[in-house]
């Protein structure tokens, strides 16, 4: 795939196909406990700790993207030990990482 860069003000961005000129691909990271979290992760997260039964759509829509780039983004948040999920379909998710 060749990408070709367009001015940002006074930074490149990659024009990348399928990704609309209004979005920021290039997240700084946040560090938390010595993991970068990009900041829609830490959105996501703020998301599930104010409210553990909102729904992948809901996220999707505050974060503007789609349901499976979020659950992608909490498959990581899993692996890195931040969330966990109590009960099943109806459960909630529950933030293990107080230190934000």
């Amino acid at each position: 795939t060749v990408f070709t860069y367009k001015s940002l003000g006074s930074e490149n961005v990659p024009n990348v196909p399928n990704v609309p000129n209004n979005k920021n691909i290039n997240v700084p990271n946040i560090t938390i406990n010595n993991t970068n979290l990009s900041e829609r992760l830490q959105l996501v997260l703020s998301l599930l700790k104010n409210d553990g039964s909102i729904s992948l759509a809901n996220i999707a829509d505050e974060c503007d993207v789609s349901e499976k780039t979020i659950k992608r983004d909490i498959s990581e948040l899993k692996k890195m030990g931040l969330i966990r999920r109590e009960g099943s379909t109806r459960g909630k998710w529950i933030v293990t990482n107080e230190e934000q």
